[in-house]
């Protein structure tokens, strides 16, 4: 039989793309490698260096089927030549089913880059069981593939029941992981990540896989079903497979690993933080939003990577040695709108937008206090500094924004988003009748930013959480401020180090055991041992009881939060406002009391509002809720009062509710992929 002119030119194309896609499945394997050993062993550069390896092995084994005259090509144009009876040798079984199994591999571990991208933690990856099921499942793949001649045999122009059976479960194993996929991105659309530019050209990037893996390799796998005798039509479907490694070269060999590396530290982006300022001189330290440039104006990530390798120390370091800020130029002049002990406040126009400027407050002092005051303006600065690092790691919706930090006429200065509206307990006095939807909606706002800050790694605590200190902008939403005293709960890095390696050296008896140790370490890393810092009438009782050696944690600010929510229910009230004195307050506070629950204001209050300011200022404070639970709680009494059901209050009336993705995105700490 004479070929037909076009499957002799087809041969060459076939073997052109054969060297191309071993020539890009080389090159991503050799960059990821380098980049996993040498960078920061990221798990995505392991799973790219894992899915080229498996592209690798597949073209090689691929060549090696040509160049034999198994391929699906040489195999079945033999029959068509009559050379060979068609029965298949030991040596193609085991390259076809080698090949295949590297082919699925390089498929199914693309699924698992998505569902890293989705989980957000190595921990929930599960590596070993990830490889484990993808090696199982890869085997099959190949062994149905390489025992399809078999099926085929008895009949060459009819399709058995046996060859039909298997060809499909064949198609629905490769449809599987292109589906988990689509799956996965589409979660991953709806969380924080995708809200970053980084997050959206990542998941630009493996939607664009889906659609070449699905281009690429399906036909193939239709052939085997529709056409199993149609040799030209096979050939074709057969070299357009080895396209897809060429499509993961272009796709996730180049600036995807630093996507990865950035998305889990952003979340969703205002107006405010598009604002890139550019002028920095060499000889200036500039902090902006979210970015820390030296002279070298080379930008170094303050994440919490960033914060463990001691980037953001040094440069704090540089700034407390006193190098020199950028003065912040200023449209207009800048109104007064508070002031503390130690800043003021204004508000101005800086590059087209309204800001909030938080200026150092310098006091003039005599020339024999001269020692004195240079000592308190060190103190000051170091604070201002520390406010602005830790202000600098956090974004989120309701968190204000922090923009960068400078001098304004001579004084340090922090650049912060602007609240139209004031404090919360502002709003509160001057809208004394405001409804308690509005009310339950902004204490819901306020505690998906508390959540946020305590589901990051490492953990925030705000140390000073009262009304006061939650703004509201001109949408009315509430937005956590004044991160002053607030802190990274203590040696998050070194401590987990120390618990990690005592874990260590223990034998893991079971894997109970291993989870326990687990939760143990994320507890030791939750506490911050510290003198005395906020407010006393919003402070914890054990707090109160030892202020000079206090341990503050995540339900030290459940407890403030849970004040936060009576000056809420009071209409911005002080608590214990008919106490004059802070040592009567911290001896009240320790022995049990708490601030008064006016019936006046119970009467029209939701009961379920009235058992969460009693749930957060338990005197025990394990029995505290978290406050992922303080927010899935307001935000099922937000739900009921805006449709309507204010009046519906008791337990029973209560609507279930199921978390949405936007209430994930607040407990998403380094949701999603630190690894990446």
């Amino acid at each position: 039989m004479v070929s037909p002119e076009w499957l002799v030119m087809w041969r060459a194309v076939h073997w052109v793309c054969l060297g191309l896609a071993a020539i890009a499945a080389l090159y991503l394997l050799l960059l990821h490698s380098l980049m996993f050993h040498r960078l920061k062993r990221r798990m995505a550069d392991l799973l790219l260096g894992g899915i080229a390896l498996a592209d690798l092995s597949f073209v090689t084994l691929e060549a090696c089927q040509q160049l034999m005259h198994t391929s699906y090509f040489a195999r079945y144009w033999r029959e068509k030549d009559g050379d060979q009876d068609g029965n298949q040798t030991t040596g193609e079984f085991a390259l076809t089913l080698l090949g295949r199994f590297s082919f699925f591999m390089s498929l199914y571990w693309v699924a698992n880059l998505s569902l890293l991208m989705r989980l957000g933690s190595f921990e929930a990856f599960h590596t070993k069981r990830s490889l484990l099921l993808s090696s199982l499942t890869s085997l099959i793949y190949g062994c149905m593939h390489a025992i399809l001649p078999m099926s085929s045999d008895q009949n060459e122009h009819h399709f058995t029941l046996a060859y039909t059976v298997k060809v499909v479960l064949l198609f629905l194993m490769q449809t599987t992981p292109l589906l988990l996929i689509l799956r996965n991105l589409r979660v991953v659309r709806r969380s924080r990540l995708n809200a970053s530019t980084q997050g959206q050209h990542i998941h630009r990037r493996l939607a664009a896989y889906c659609v070449c893996a699905t281009a690429f390799t399906l036909p193939y796998a239709l052939v085997l079903i529709l056409f199993h005798d149609l040799v030209g039509v096979g050939a074709l479907a057969e070299t357009l497979s080895y396209l897809v490694p060429i499509a993961n070269a272009l796709l996730f060999g180049t600036s995807l690993s630093y996507c990865c590396a950035m998305a889990p530290k952003e979340t969703t982006l205002s107006t405010l933080e598009k604002v890139q300022v550019c002028n920095t001189p060499l000889s200036s330290i500039d902090i902006s939003a979210g970015v820390l440039t030296d002279g070298s104006e080379t930008p170094c990530n303050t994440g919490y990577i960033g914060m463990l390798t001691g980037g953001v120390y040094g440069i704090r370091d540089g700034l407390l040695a006193g190098d020199p800020l950028i003065e912040v130029e200023i449209e207009g002049p800048a109104i007064k709108i508070g002031e503390g002990s130690s800043a003021e406040v204004y508000k101005a126009q800086w590059v087209g937008i309204t800001v909030a400027l938080k200026c150092l407050r310098l006091q003039a002092g005599s020339s024999s206090e001269a020692d004195l005051y240079m000592t308190h303006l060190a103190k000051l600065r170091t604070e201002f500094l520390d406010e602005a690092l830790l202000a600098a790691q956090l974004r989120h919706p309701n968190i204000t924004l922090f923009i960068k930090m400078g001098t304004y006429k001579g004084t340090l200065c922090l650049v912060n988003e602007y609240c139209a509206r004031g404090s919360l307990r502002d709003v509160l006095r001057a809208n004394p009748l405001m409804g308690w939807h509005t009310k339950v909606r902004l204490a819901f706002e306020a505690a998906k930013g508390l959540a946020f800050m305590h589901n990051r790694k490492p953990i925030y605590l705000h140390r000073d959480l009262k009304a006061s200190n939650i703004l509201v902008t001109v949408d009315w939403t509430a937005k956590i401020a004044d991160f002053g005293i607030a802190r990274i709960a203590t040696n998050f890095t070194a401590k987990q180090r120390r618990m990690s390696q005592k874990c260590s050296m223990q034998s893991l008896q079971s894997l109970q055991s291993l989870d326990e140790r687990i939760v143990t370490m994320d507890a030791a890393a939750s506490e911050l041992i510290t003198t005395f810092a906020g407010t006393w009438r919003w402070n914890a009782p054990e707090i109160m009881k030892n202020p000079n050696e206090c341990c503050f944690n995540r339900k030290t600010d459940i407890y403030s939060f849970g004040v936060a929510l009576w000056e809420i229910l009071t209409n911005g009230a002080i608590a214990f406002g008919n106490v004059q004195f802070d040592h009567q307050v911290r001896q009240l506070v320790a022995s049990g009391e708490r601030p008064l629950l006016p019936p006046a204001y119970i009467r029209h209050a939701p009961s379920e509002f009235i058992e969460v300011i009693c749930a957060c200022w338990h005197q025990e404070p394990e029995k505290r809720p978290s406050a992922q639970n303080v927010m899935l709680r307001l935000k099922s009494l937000s739900s009921m009062l805006s449709n309507g059901s204010e009046s519906c209050t008791s337990s029973q009336d209560r609507t279930h509710y199921v978390m949405n993705e936007s209430d994930y995105q607040a407990m998403d700490s380094n949701q999603s992929c630190p690894g990446l």
